[in-house]
């Protein structure tokens, strides 16, 4: 089906794959525009609070594509947009302006809805602070709102140079964000051979290389050695991506994915692996670790009732959902909590995000209770390492 010239060709091309990753820190999913204004200033002022964010309206939480039907036509474009613009510069406050974009996937049309990081140090929507916490946006508590105006008073009587080190640290998080990315597909790709994941972890591939050139041409890349890096990794990412498939041409695309691996690799452990993080830091990969034990706890619990509903899929998916967040933090430089935690917490997000990829058969329930067991087991580890972190 030809894309139409009004909807955003990049953002089209990897919406499977944003659908996939499920809801996160900085990705939120919305099967409509919420009749309530208060419900999307919500998420537009908690992102603006908290990190940089994505909206994608017309996708339900579960990642199923929803479209909106209102966006078909032109005037119901230009309708949805000043909706939008009513949350943002009315419901929200201060006002933020947030980049909006259409893409289009088997002819359903989503609205996607890039807020930015605000300069302010908090943001409201109908009165009330909210800010983002892994995948909910939430009332910001007293403390919260405190601490962040004080934060924001503290950089602002700071120099100009202190400025410029808090955006460098930021294009050096997400430059780790994005090689983490690409080093979990490289070690999960020997699994993930066959469809839909094969086309999945493409895609994958093809926005990072995106992400990898606008990262080149950034002032804060200070060698020309990482510069070329960039580059380098971000056409390998292009090959791989854009490798025509053919009867036995499995070799040829695990060894694309495995030069892949050695220039992100390459790259992370000399621009990456050697930076300490900040305890503040070292506190959200505690929090996050616990959180994710107590998640898959829940969803253990409620395992075997999804099963006899014929839900197994749903369960193996949103165990999967559970693993990425893992996978990025074993990619940082945590060794101050512990001897081996790199090494156990990326086996354990590598075990729970191949959930998905589990075969089922008809074996008496056997295979199913499988899946059941591993997201036992993940949970049963998760928690040995919160309370040892």
């Amino acid at each position: 089906m030809e894309l139409p010239d009004w909807a955003d060709a990049t953002l089209s091309r990897d919406l499977p794959v944003l659908r996939s990753r499920g809801e996160s820190q900085d990705l939120e999913y919305k099967s409509e525009f919420p009749s309530n204004a208060r419900d999307l200033g919500k998420e537009i002022a908690a992102f603006a609070s908290t990190n940089t964010g994505t909206i994608l309206l017309g996708v339900a939480d579960s990642g199923e594509l929803v479209g909106l039907h209102e966006c078909d036509t032109s005037e119901g474009r230009d309708q949805i947009i000043r909706r939008l613009e009513g949350v943002s510069k009315g419901t929200v406050k201060p006002s933020i302006t947030p980049t909006v974009k259409f893409a289009v996937e088997n002819g359903k049309v989503v609205l996607v809805i890039i807020v930015p990081k605000g300069s302010q140090p908090i943001y409201y929507s109908s009165n009330t602070p909210y800010v983002r916490h892994l995948t909910q946006s939430s009332p910001a508590e007293p403390h919260e709102v405190v601490e962040r105006v004080a934060k924001y008073l503290r950089e602002n009587l700071a120099s100009t140079t202190d400025d410029e080190v808090d955006k460098k640290s930021q294009f050096y998080t997400d430059l780790a964000r994005v090689l983490a990315d690409v080093l979990a597909v490289v070690d999960e790709a020997d699994e993930r051979q066959v469809n839909p994941w094969l086309d999945m972890w493409r895609s994958e591939f093809s926005y990072a290389a995106t992400e990898l050139r606008d990262m080149a041409v950034s002032s804060f890349v200070d060698s020309e050695a990482l510069v070329s890096g960039l580059h380098e990794l971000a056409d390998k990412l292009d090959d791989v991506a854009n490798m025509k498939l053919y009867l036995g041409s499995g070799a040829d695309l695990l060894k694309g994915v495995e030069e892949v691996g050695v220039i992100a690799q390459t790259i992370m452990d000399n621009n990456i692996g050697n930076m300490a993080l900040s305890e503040e830091s070292l506190d959200q990969v505690r929090e996050l670790i616990r959180a994710t034990a107590l998640k898959l706890k829940d969803l253990h619990a409620r395992s075997a009732t999804m099963v006899e509903a014929g839900r197994i899929e749903e369960l193996q998916s949103q165990a999967s959902e559970f693993a990425r967040p893992l996978t990025r933090a074993s990619y940082y430089n945590i060794d101050v909590l512990g001897d081996g935690i790199k090494q156990e917490l990326n086996r354990i997000a590598r075990t729970l995000h191949l959930t998905e990829t589990m075969r089922l058969y008809m074996d008496g329930g056997r295979s199913e209770n499988a899946v059941i067991d591993r997201i036992d087991e993940c949970a049963t580890q998760l928690t040995l390492i919160s309370e040892r972190v």
